[in-house]
């Protein structure tokens, strides 16, 4: 993960030099309510970002923490950390598609997946997005070798949008004698996100998402709680921008 990583900070500083028409920034602030913690479950906060290039070439970014309930403010863990090289729009049998090449880190219960992948998107009145991985899964000490997917699709129904997600893979330990692994890892996701301009003045995002997660090391590794299978999440995006001009404009009244 480490070299795609580098391999992509390396063409974006190469990208980076160009003037960038377009840059924009949102802050992260979520909840995810389980059965363990109830409605106020653990609390996840961060920011992405986007840049937009004159070449059509993009790059995408976020970043988000976790802090679990009935630990100390200061006390959190990375949750998620993405970094995504979107390559020019292009087409494939008359399709439009869009490339990215990704290094991902994600965190699912108390286990991560740290791999590094393609992905395509094909946009429309139903966006289409797949995703091939590779990297590891770890959790405390354990630790196998990961191959995953991704399928997303995301249908806009007046002022929401739903979308569908699933994430798949295997995960093979030390020792594990098959071909891919015995392990399994799985994440569904269904969602739905709307617009909400706050006092006309500040636009944001808000989705609520209910999620059913399960892994198993396989090979006589960690198994996933079943208290823990399924979660809801709720998450507020709030555009930088738009949050900055506010203040500035307070500072200039009289």
């Amino acid at each position: 993960m480490r070299h795609i990583l580098f391999a992509i900070l390396l063409i974006s500083g190469s990208v980076w030099a160009q003037v960038p028409p377009k840059t924009t920034v949102g802050l992260l602030i979520g909840n995810e309510s389980n059965k363990p913690d109830g409605i106020a479950g653990p609390v996840t906060w961060g920011a992405e970002a986007s840049q937009d290039f004159k070449n059509r070439m993009s790059i995408e970014a976020t970043y988000v923490r976790l802090h679990e309930p009935k630990t100390p403010l200061n006390n959190s863990v990375l949750d998620e950390a993405q970094l995504t090289l979107l390559l020019k729009n292009g087409k494939l049998f008359s399709q439009p598609i869009r490339v990215g090449v990704t290094a991902w880190k994600n965190r699912m219960m108390d286990m991560y997946i740290n791999v590094g992948g393609m992905e395509v998107t094909r946009d429309g009145k139903v966006t289409l997005k797949v995703g091939l991985y590779a990297g590891t899964a770890t959790r405390e000490e354990a630790h196998g070798r990961f191959f995953g997917a991704q399928g997303d699709a995301t249908l806009p129904i007046g002022r929401f949008k739903l979308a569908l997600s699933h994430v798949t893979g295997v995960i093979k330990t030390p020792g594990d004698v098959s071909l891919f692994g015995f392990g399994r890892y799985n994440k569904s996701s269904l969602s739905v996100e709307t617009d909400i301009n706050i006092a006309r003045r500040l636009p944001i995002t808000l989705s609520l998402a209910t999620e059913r997660r399960t892994f198993n090391f396989g090979n006589a590794g960690p198994v996933s709680d079943p208290i823990d299978t399924y979660i809801t999440v709720t998450e507020v995006k709030i555009p930088v921008k738009e949050l900055v001009n506010i203040f500035k404009k307070k500072t200039k009244k009289p």
